[in-house]
């Protein structure tokens, strides 16, 4: 653990990110996160194994809320967070069999893990370093999950 958190338990005294900067960060990872939705929403809907379709969708509702979560800190910071609405379930294909379904979801998900990883690397204020924390947690469980259907659909 590094010696800033140690000492100050979380935080950092020192310089952290602006309202701006915070937004420009923030907005590729709502972005990329909404992305990782739909395609999660497409195995939802295209999944012959409806067990795995099932579970799938219970995750997607933490996933929308960690969406809103780091939304909020965008707008908290006075920005405008990305919305999706230029993203069409129809633009988001990840194939037809199940086991490219879940390879594609495995391959977006550790994508995603990555990009959360670099951005905690950053100095974002405490807030929103608290709740990428939280996304990235969460991020792992679905990834988790995905892994275990990528080894179930050989």
């Amino acid at each position: 653990m590094e010696i800033k958190h140690l000492f100050l338990n979380k935080g950092w005294a020192g310089k952290t990110l602006s309202r701006e900067e915070t937004t420009a960060r923030l907005n590729p990872v709502i972005h990329s996160h909404c992305a990782l939705n739909h395609s999660h929403e497409y195995a939802v809907r295209s999944l012959e194994d409806r067990d795995a379709a099932e579970e799938l969708s219970a995750l997607q509702r933490t996933a929308r809320m960690d969406v809103g979560k780091l939304s909020e800190v965008v707008l908290s910071a006075g920005g405008v967070p990305f919305n999706g609405t230029e993203m069409e379930p129809e633009d988001f294909d990840l194939g037809k069999c199940d086991s490219d379904i879940v390879k594609a979801l495995r391959n977006m998900e550790n994508d995603f893990e990555k990009l959360l990883h670099a951005e905690l690397g950053i100095e974002h204020q405490m807030r929103t370093r608290a709740i990428l924390d939280a996304v990235l947690k969460n991020t792992r469980m679905r990834l988790k999950y995905v892994r275990e259907l990528v080894l179930r659909h050989r």
